[in-house]
């Protein structure tokens, strides 16, 4: 009893003045940052073509793309990644270590688990949660 009582305590600490994020959601969160994987939910992984002309069945779900950093804006609270397929705007205002990432790794294609969201005229956006760095450019000088 009193060791449930401790990791109740526990729990509540750890997930109380945080936010509305679930500890599920910040241990995925932090698996795909390392591992490019979740352990506890299926996002569904789409090209950014599919997420662009979707008829809204993906709108609020959470997803992985994959693409080529094609733009970051300068006070990285935005970026732009592109495949074969589209480009897609990367809004990163919910990642804390954002900068650092982008700045230190300078990373040329990355894979970026979010929540599909409407940004200006209806236009399809991804809000990140979590980014994983698939290349970037201190590797090619390896």
């Amino acid at each position: 009893m009193k060791l449930l009582l401790l990791w109740l305590v526990v729990g509540n600490f750890i997930t109380g003045c945080t936010g509305s994020q679930s500890i599920t959601d910040k241990i995925d969160t932090a698996a795909f940052k390392h591992v490019g994987g979740t352990f506890f939910t299926e996002p569904e992984i789409a090209t950014m073509k599919e997420v662009h002309l979707d008829n809204g069945v993906l709108l609020g779900e959470v997803v992985i793309v994959e693409g080529a950093v094609s733009d970051i804006s300068d006070n990285f609270t935005f970026l732009v990644l592109s495949d074969s397929t589209a480009r897609m705007l990367i809004k990163l205002t919910e990642i804390d270590d954002a900068e650092p990432i982008l700045t230190k790794y300078r990373p040329q294609i990355l894979k970026v688990l979010g929540t599909v969201e409407t940004g200006n005229k209806g236009r399809p956006i991804i809000v990140a949660k979590s980014l994983n760095i698939i290349h970037n450019i201190e590797e090619d000088h390896l």
